[in-house]
């Protein structure tokens, strides 16, 4: 990481009692004399919509801004999903790293033996079964937010520096 930086992680509750689901907001940046300059911050995954209340909350009032750079969801299942839809809704965001399963036609279609599955049905299937993540496209969509597939090896850098790299 560049000289100078520091880097902070908060991982907060992903639900009452919650035995999975992750919310985890971290910065990195300049800090200095309790001062943060030039912070980047990122969310991964964002647990259930209480979580993610907290999620934005914690931006606001613990890293003082609106803007999140970038967010992940790891995975679609709904107690990594959910809480990102509050994060997307009521946060300035850059991009959003996410699988998006509707779109793997082309991928699996060779390897479904069931033949009465279509592309359409499996689309509308996906969609169905991964709903808050099909939810945070819409929301990205509205607000023209762009969404990347995050595949092995994308990274994510500030000045030629990779600071996060799908493995």
């Amino acid at each position: 990481m560049t000289e100078n930086y520091s880097l902070e992680i908060d991982f907060l509750p992903g639900g009452e009692e919650s035995k999975s689901g992750d919310a985890i907001a971290m910065r990195f940046g300049l800090y200095e004399n309790q001062q943060w300059s030039n912070q980047t911050i990122i969310i991964i995954d964002g647990g259930n919509s209480d979580s993610g209340n907290a999620l934005v909350k914690h931006v606001k009032e613990i890293y003082k801004s609106t803007k999140v750079d970038r967010v992940i969801l790891t995975h679609p299942d709904g107690d990594h999903a959910s809480g990102l839809r509050n994060v997307v809704e009521e946060l300035e965001v850059g991009k959003i790293w996410m699988h998006r399963p509707w779109h793997y036609w082309a991928d699996l279609k060779d390897s479904i033996v069931d033949g009465r599955i279509t592309k359409k049905s499996f689309g509308e299937t996906m969609r169905e079964a991964y709903q808050y993540a099909h939810d945070i496209e819409q929301l990205a969509i509205k607000k023209k937010i762009e969404i990347f597939h995050p595949h092995q090896g994308n990274y994510y850098h500030v000045n030629d520096e990779k600071l996060i790299t799908i493995l």
